[in-house]
């Protein structure tokens, strides 16, 4: 026996259809037979959805910014590459040149 799985069209959603036939009186394991679905899966669609609480954004930078502005601060003279070498060597903090030189460009440190 093939199953094959029925395209309803993109109109229809497998939750809604799912809550509209459990609704009207049909059990979740029949409901999952005839749409082909998982039968945990439709438990789970009978449930609200959970919305993900949304985190503020981290600038994972900002460390990095700090102590590259007091190494400015004390050492005007030095170019990115001597930053990162003074990170590394002050912060035990292994940084590419790249990202030292764009964050060092966005303050104007030279």
């Amino acid at each position: 026996m093939c199953r094959e799985k029925i395209e309803l069209g993109p109109e229809v959603n497998s939750r809604s259809l799912v809550c509209q036939l459990a609704k009207e009186g049909f059990p979740v394991p029949v409901i999952a037979k005839a749409l082909g679905l998982n039968r945990t899966y439709c438990y789970s669609l009978l449930k609200p959805p959970v919305p993900k609480p949304k985190r503020p954004p981290v600038d994972k930078d900002a460390l990095v910014k700090q102590w590259i502005r007091k190494l400015c601060e004390e050492f005007p003279t030095y170019g990115y590459r001597r930053i990162q070498v003074m990170l590394r060597r002050r912060y035990n903090l292994r940084v590419n040149h790249k990202r030292v030189y764009r964050l060092m460009k966005e303050w104007d440190c030279w």
